[in-house]
C-alpha cells in the first residue's frame, strides 16, 4: 500500500526527503502549481489522482492562502511606507513574488530572501533577481548569533520555518527578528495550528511531522521581547483556518 501511495510525488517527495528535511521548495511548488496551472511532475496515473488530493487537501489548501496573505501585505506595505525593506526568513523559493504587484513593479528599497537553501536561493535568484531581490545564504544559527548582518527592516516573515522550530528557539528567532525591525515595523510569524483535517496522512504516510502551535502559545513567543518596544501584537488565521499570523509591531519610539 505504501508503494503505491508513494506513486504520488508529493508523497513520495516528503517521505524520502532528497535535501534532508519535508516541506522543502520543490513540495511547495507542487502545492502553488495546482493554483498557477504548472506543468506537473512526472508520475503515473495512479501517482497524479492521489497528487492531486494530497496538493488539494486542507493542509495544502492552507500553504496557497498562506501565500496570498503575504502577497496582499507586501502589497500594502509597499502602499503605506516610501521604499520600505522587507526581510524574508527562511524564503524558500519566495513564490510570493508571483502575486505581489509591488514587488514586480520593484516599489521596495529593499528585498531581502534569506535562506540556508542555496538550491532555493539559486532559483529565487534565477526568477526574481531582475526585480531587485537580494538574497543571503545562511543558516538560522547565523542569525540568532549575530553573525550575520542582513539589515533593518520595516516588514521581517517568516512562513514556513515555525512549523519546525522549537519552543525555545522560536522564541530567540522571535526575540533576534523583533530587534531588526525599524521603528514602526512589523514581524509576521505564521504556524500551523492543531487540528489539520490531514495530519494522518502527513505523519502516516508522508513522515512530515510539524509543531502545531495554538494561539495562546503563539503570544508565548513574544515573551522575550521588552513589552515596553511593543506598540502592538494581533492574531489572524487565513480562510481554511489551518495557519496563524502574529503579527507583531515595534513602536516608532522607545520613551
Amino acid at each position: 500500500m505504501l508503494t503505491l501511495l508513494h506513486e504520488d510525488p508529493f508523497t513520495h517527495r516528503a517521505f524520502y526527503k532528497p535535501r534532508k528535511y519535508a516541506g522543502d521548495a520543490v513540495m511547495l511548488d507542487y502545492i502553488y502549481g495546482q493554483e498557477d496551472y504548472w506543468p506537473l511532475p512526472e508520475c503515473t496515473a495512479l501517482g497524479k489522482q492521489i497528487f492531486d488530493y494530497t496538493t488539494l487537501a486542507p493542509a495544502s489548501a492552507g500553504v496557497r492562502a498562506r501565500r496570498g496573505y503575504i502577497a496582499d501585505v507586501l502589497d500594502l506595505a509597499a502602499f503605506e511606507t516610501t521604499r520600505p525593506h522587507v526581510l524574508s526568513i527562511a524564503s524558500g523559493h519566495f513564490r510570493e513574488a508571483e502575486m505581489s504587484a509591488a514587488i514586480r513593479r520593484r516599489r521596495f528599497g529593499r528585498v531581502v530572501a534569506l535562506d540556508a537553501d542555496p538550491q532555493s536561493l539559486n532559483e529565487v535568484e534565477t526568477r526574481y533577481g531582475r526585480y531587485g531581490v537580494e538574497t543571503i545564504a545562511e543558516p538560522l544559527m547565523s542569525l540568532l548569533k549575530g553573525t550575520v548582518d542582513a539589515g533593518r527592516f520595516d516588514l521581517i516573515y517568516s512562513l514556513g520555518l515555525f512549523d519546525y522550530l522549537n519552543e525555545k528557539i522560536g522564541r530567540r528567532l522571535v526575540t533576534k527578528a523583533f530587534e531588526m525591525l525599524r521603528p514602526g515595523g512589523r514581524l509576521i510569524v505564521a504556524n500551523f495550528l492543531p487540528g489539520i483535517h490531514d495530519i494522518g496522512y502527513m505523519e502516516a504516510i508522508m513522515d512530515w511531522k510539524l509543531i502545531y502551535r495554538t494561539r495562546q502559545e503563539m503570544i508565548g513567543m513574544t515573551l522575550d521581547i521588552p513589552e515596553e518596544e511593543i506598540q502592538s501584537v494581533a492574531l489572524e488565521s487565513e480562510e481554511n483556518n489551518n495557519i496563524i499570523f502574529m503579527t507583531i509591531r515595534r513602536k516608532n519610539e522607545i520613551k
